[in-house]
């Protein structure tokens, strides 16, 4: 039996597996928005902050409190803050010192008891650059319209850690309170 070439052809076409198709391209991606440029950091301007290191613990309006602060590496300061009340942690802060050129530069920012950022810190922190420092103390100033801190201060009296928190609010009253560093750790 010979078929005829157009039917040949015909049953090698729907005998053959079909032509791959060509991958779907990728979905688009966002551009990576650009470095912002930033001076060059000194570690070293980090060196006279060391007194902060540790964990120190305190009340705060009847309630236990804990802040700890880690030593310098390279650029950074890293420290944590916890406050709970009736057993259950209510607010969770991280804070971050780094040298911004010559400038030690804070910022923080808070967490609910399920660790969700508070909404009004989203978007961006304040920076409050080192305005005053001493053998054991320094002081933060927000110079921006970021956040509704104006300050941070921490003064270190042997084991005593006095932390002022001003807000520029002037109605609003500073937060101040002590911690005693706990030894060992």
């Amino acid at each position: 039996m010979i078929l005829p070439v157009s039917l040949l052809l015909a049953l090698i076409a729907i005998t053959q597996p079909a032509p791959k198709q060509p991958d779907a391209p990728a979905p688009a991606q966002p551009p990576v928005p650009p470095a912002t440029a930033t001076p060059a950091s000194d570690p070293e301007c980090l060196k006279p902050l060391a007194w902060l290191a540790g964990s120190w613990t305190g009340t705060m309006e009847g309630d236990p409190v804990e802040e700890t602060w880690s030593g310098a590496m390279g650029d950074s300061i890293i420290g944590m803050f916890r406050w709970q009340h009736e057993g259950k942690t209510v607010l969770y802060e991280m804070l971050a010192i780094k040298a911004e050129g010559s400038t030690p530069t804070l910022r923080l920012r808070h967490f609910d008891s399920k660790f969700n950022p508070w909404k009004d810190e989203l978007a961006t922190v304040a920076t409050l650059p080192l305005a005053e420092s001493s053998e054991t103390g320094a002081l933060f100033k927000n110079n921006t319209n970021i956040g509704g801190i104006a300050s941070c201060e921490y003064r270190r009296t042997g084991d005593t850690l006095a932390i002022t928190v001003s807000f520029k609010d002037d109605s609003r009253e500073a937060l101040k309170f002590g911690l005693t560093r706990v030894h060992g750790k």
